[in-house]
Order: structure tokens, then sequence, then C-alpha cells
């Protein structure tokens, strides 16, 4: 009977930490200033709200300070900010069975019926103390209809009564609440103050921890510190030694050490995976499960990026250390090492592989397996560009191709060398064909075989050249020379010129081109034309179009680089006898005294038919475009035979 006393007296006379340290006064409050000195100079100067709002993350003190305020209100000596803890009020609000401060779990009286009997209780006066406190604790659990039960309450409450309402999710609070009360937030407790409060309790407690446990145990509470003060005391009912070392602090918790950590990112970080994976092998077989060393891997290089983004250098000997609250003390040590290595943008590629990887382990059940992978991944790592490389490389590329085009670039392969144009072969001169006794015109020669002539390269743009007088053709690479411009500028105006394009001459900054048809057409395409002209012999130049029937022996627009087909002969209107071929004769030329030698064209199709020879007047030529509707069939039989064929238009 004696031992069952004795163990039931053991049982009661324990009391967790995070009770037994709660916070009595706001100066006991930790972390959270903004919120202490705020409600103490309201109760210092008298200016008491009829609702309060506090809300924040788990275990940072909202519950606490509820009980403080009310107790701060019902103290025989308040309102005051510093209640003094003896009083029969203050003693029963601790021991949570005073009259007038009424504790509500809105967890468990979520609906509307509750709020209609919380509605009622809140008519009667207080009884034993100065103030009637309600705290509705987790208040976001209530119903929307209960919530509109307590908006009238909320806003007109009788005298002497305080509303305090806690939420750690303040989103699914309806406005109309929150804008009838005042809203405190609590923030995370930072690291130090945990690690200040840890060791001051551990001190009362009677025992110590080592500097590297406490800092385990803050990261671990996150922010909390009702969670920190539970972890203590798991630690303390782990190890019964006077000192509580860093190594019995991560087994208690399962925590990965953060000497193998730092060891998996220089293996990683020299791309060595043989070791990476006997490390990570080592860590497994204590029985740390995969997923909590990924979760230490993305913190660990998630500071790396922080001491990287912030350009953390050793500091000097005896001088305080910046990184000091964030790292712990292995990675701290390991930073210059790891930074040698891990680039930043290499570090944000590695913490988006190994977020893959969690959520690839969330699906499959073979999570060592996956994390493996992930560390191949690392070790084989690509380089990855950063933004600045990028953005230098994409201007380079700009200011490259404002100089003018570009040509394919050959990757793996010599450079071609440039082979200068071949001469055009000469043409033998038509004999004079026998006079027909029937029709009286000479007889059509026999059609001479055009040899075929590799493209020549496209002449580089260079100085204007003078204006020539060889006839209406001007210089001999002019057209030429225009035509392969055309190329680049205008695929559908560049076909255009080469069927159509008779002869062109520069002086000065004008350039003259001669067309044997569809002048209005290359009007349309004026804008084309000039920025060819431009591209191909200077800024600054003009250019203007002439109608001429027939035209001298056109320089063959092949020379140009571009090879489309054989070349069309300029041709001019022409009676033809019924003997004659019409598409192989030989022209005398109005304009030029040289003989064109044309080649047989193609059948016209039956669906593109070939559009009529063109007259020599122009002012006929623009009146029977815009009379005829076959001019857009035209143009469209030119964008079939350029490649592609469109609905019209440029």
């Amino acid at each position: 009977m004696g031992t069952i006393a004795w163990y039931h007296r053991a049982m009661a006379a324990h009391e967790a930490l995070y009770r037994k340290y709660r916070p009595r006064s706001f100066s006991d409050l930790v972390g959270q200033t903004q919120v202490s000195r705020t409600l103490e100079h309201a109760l210092r100067e008298g200016r008491i709200s009829h609702a309060y709002l506090f809300t924040g993350p788990r275990g940072t003190g909202k519950t606490s300070s509820a009980r403080i305020l009310a107790t701060s209100l019902n103290c025989v000596e308040g309102p005051t900010p510093s209640p003094c803890g003896r009083c029969e009020s203050c003693l029963a609000i601790r021991q949570g069975h005073h009259l007038d401060v009424i504790e509500i779990d809105a967890a468990s009286n979520r609906s509307v019926d509750d709020a209609r009997d919380l509605r009622e209780r809140v008519r009667f006066a207080p009884t034993a103390g100065r103030y009637k406190v309600f705290i509705i604790d987790e208040v976001h659990m209530l119903t929307r209809e209960a919530f509109n039960a307590l908006l009238k309450t909320l806003e007109e409450p009788p005298p002497n009564l305080v509303f305090i309402l806690a939420t750690t999710d303040i989103h699914q609070v309806l406005p109309t609440v929150t804008s009838r009360c005042q809203r405190y937030d609590f923030r995370p407790i930072p690291n130090e103050a945990l690690i200040a409060r840890l060791e001051e309790v551990a001190r009362l407690e009677g025992f110590g921890v080592e500097a590297g446990g406490l800092h385990a145990i803050a990261r671990k509470a996150a922010g909390g510190l009702r969670d920190a003060l539970s972890i203590l005391d798991q630690v303390r009912a782990f190890s019964r030694d006077e000192l509580i070392t860093t190594r019995e602090v991560l087994e208690s918790l399962g925590m990965v050490p953060q000497d193998v950590l730092v060891g998996l990112l220089e293996d990683l970080g020299k791309r060595e995976i043989v070791p990476t994976l006997e490390r990570l092998q080592g860590v497994l077989d204590q029985g740390l499960p995969a997923g909590l060393v990924l979760r230490e891997l993305i913190e660990s290089l998630r500071h790396l990026l922080v001491a990287r983004a912030s350009g953390w250098t050793s500091p000097e000997p005896g001088s305080r250390d910046p990184l000091v609250e964030v790292l712990s003390e292995p990675l701290r040590l390991g930073l210059p090492a790891l930074l040698a290595h891990w680039q930043a943008p290499e570090i944000l590629w590695a913490i988006e592989v190994l977020r893959e990887t969690e959520r690839s382990m969330r699906t499959s059940h073979q999570d060592s397996l996956w994390l493996e992978v992930a560390l191949i991944r690392l070790s084989d790592r690509p380089r990855v560009a950063s933004l600045v490389e990028l953005e230098q490389r994409v201007t380079a590329i700009e200011q490259r191709l404002a100089q003018g085009p570009v040509p394919p670039s050959r990757t793996g392969m010599a450079p071609r060398p440039t082979v200068p144009a071949a001469p055009a072969p000469e043409r033998p001169a038509a004999s004079p064909a026998p006079v027909s006794p029937l029709a009286g015109s000479p007889s059509p020669a026999p059609v001479a075989a055009q040899p075929s002539q590799p493209p020549t390269p496209t002449p580089p743009a260079g100085p204007l050249p003078e204006a020539s007088d060889a006839g209406p053709g001007g210089g001999e690479d002019i057209l030429p020379r225009f035509i392969a411009s055309l190329q680049s500028v205008h695929v559908t105006t560049h076909s255009l010129a080469q069927q159509h394009a008779i002869s062109a001459r520069l002086e000065g900054k004008r350039l003259h081109l001669a067309v044997k048809a569809l002048v209005n057409l290359f009007e349309q395409r004026r804008p084309h034309l000039v920025k060819a002209a431009v591209q191909a012999f200077g800024e600054g130049v003009e250019v203007t179009l002439t109608l001429e029937s027939g035209g001298g022996a056109a320089s063959d627009p092949r020379r140009a680089g571009v090879g489309l087909g054989p070349a069309t002969p300029a041709s001019s209107p022409r009676p033809t006898s019924p003997d004659t071929d019409p598409r192989s004769e030989t022209v005398a030329s109005p304009v030029a005294s040289a003989e064109i030698i044309a080649e047989p064209a193609p059948d016209p199709s039956p669906s593109l038919p070939v559009p009529p020879p063109s007259r020599t007047d122009g002012s006929e030529e623009r009146s029977r475009q815009a009379d005829e509707p076959g001019q857009d069939l035209i143009e469209r039989t030119l964008e079939y035979f350029n490649g592609r064929l469109v609905p019209g238009g440029d």
C-alpha cells in the first residue's frame, strides 16, 4: 500500500515543463515584444477593448497571453500590466477555476446552438472579478452560422465583458468577425530566444545541454516554445546524465547528424558518387528514414544558398559570425569547402531535384531507391548557367544579328571554303533562221541547251558602286546582288524579281529597276525592295521602277546564289504561226540587240493557269490589273512556285 501511494505522489509531483514554466506576466512572454508592449500600454492607460483576436503558429503564446490579460484585468491591483500572482483571483485564474474567466474550445463547441448558449451567458454580470472574460480557443473551427450568431454580441457586448479569440488559421475567420476585434499577430520565436529560454529552464531543473543539442532542439521546434519545452522534457527522460550531449539529443529525436549532412554535401560537390552512396547507406542503417534525410538535405542546401547569396566569408578570429544564429556549427565550419564546389544556380537546381524526388516518394514505397537516384543525379549534374550568363549570351547574339544575316552554323564540321563564282558560259550566237515562205517570218531556231551552273555565293555588301553606263542593265553585278539581298528580306518579292526583273542600274543613291511586267505588284512591295537595296548597297538608297518590254540579255539571277529552277527569258507579245512552238523561239529584243535563247517552260498546271503575256504599255498593264480578277491568281501562282501557297497579300 505504501508503494502505491509513493507512486501516485511521484506521478502527481511531475508536471510537464511547458506547463510548469508557462509565462505568468507579459515580461515572461518570449519573442512577442510587439504584443506584450502594446497590451501593457493599453492596460496602463485604461484603453481596454471589448474583443481581441490572437493569431499565429502553435506554441507561440496565444493562450498564455489571453490568460495573462485576464489576470491583469481581474487582479486586486488591476487593471495592471504586472499582476501580483498571489491574490485569490490570480491563483484561481492560473489553476483554471475562476468563475468569471471561461475558456471554451471552439473545436468541441462549434455549432450555432453553442453560440446561442454563449450569447445567453454573456448577459450575466461578473460575480467574483472586475471583468468577465471569454477565451475562445481555435475560433476558426466555428461554423459560419455560429459566427453570424456572435456578430452582434462581439460588436456591442455588455459592460465589463471581454472576448479573447485565439486561432492558428486566421484565413478561416470571417472578415466580419476580424473587423470587430483588435488583431495581434504572434510570430515564430527566433532560435536565439528559444535557446536562451531552454538554457534557463535546464539550469532551473538542474541539468545542462550542449550547445549543439540546444540548437537541434530549436530547429526541431520550428519557432514554438511549447514544442521546444516538450522536446527538452523528452530529451531529459532519454538521458539522466548531468550534461546531455548533442549526439544523445539527435538519437532521442531521430535527427540526421549535421556532420553527416556536411559530408554528403562535400561528396556531392566533388561529384564523387561512391562515397556519397556509402555515407547515405550508413545513415539508413541507423534506422533513419530516407524522407527525413531528404528533408534535412533540402534544409542544409537552403542554408548553403543563404550563405552564398549573402557573400559569406570566413570571419576573423575573435569576430562575430553573422550566420551563427542560422547555421549549425558543423555546417558553419564546413562552409568554405562547400562554397568552393557549389554555385548558386547549382544549389537551386539541386533543391528542385530533391523537391521532385520528395513528390515521387509520396506515391512509392521505395524511398531509399528514389533518394539514391536523386543523389546520383546531383553527382552527375550538368553545369547550370546563371541568369547573368544567359543574358550576356543573348546580348551577344542580338548584336551579331544586328550586323546582318548570320549563315547557319555547322557543328563539328570544318568551315567550307568559299568557292569563287564561276563565270557564266558564253551562249552561242543563234544562226540566222531561214525565212518561212508561208509566214514571211524567220522560222524557229533550235533550242540551245542551258548548262547547269552551280549556285554562286551571295556577294557581300560593300561600298556603293559607281553609276555604270553599260547599257540598260548597268553594272554586271547590280541585279544579281540586289536579287540575292531580296532573298533574305522577303521570299515572295525575291521570286517575283527573279522572274520579272530585267535590269538594274545604280546612279549615286538611286537604283533604277526595270521590270517586264507586274509593275503594280512591284510597287506594292516597295518597302521590301528599298530594304533589300539598303542591305545590298548601303543606307539612303532609293528605288525607281520602270516598265520595259523585252530587254537585253538580262543577268542570270541564279548567279546571285539562289537557284529556283531555270531562268525565264524576257518576252514580248509577238505573232506566232501555226507551225511555231510558242515555248521555244528566238526573239529579237527591241531594247537591246542581243539575242536570248529561251528554254522550254513547264506545261502550265490545269489548276494554276499561266498568266498571259504582258503588254508593253504601262497604262494598259495597270488597267488590266485593276479590271481583271486573275491578278490575285497570278500572285498566288508566284507564291506557289516559291514553295508556299498563301491566301494572298504579304
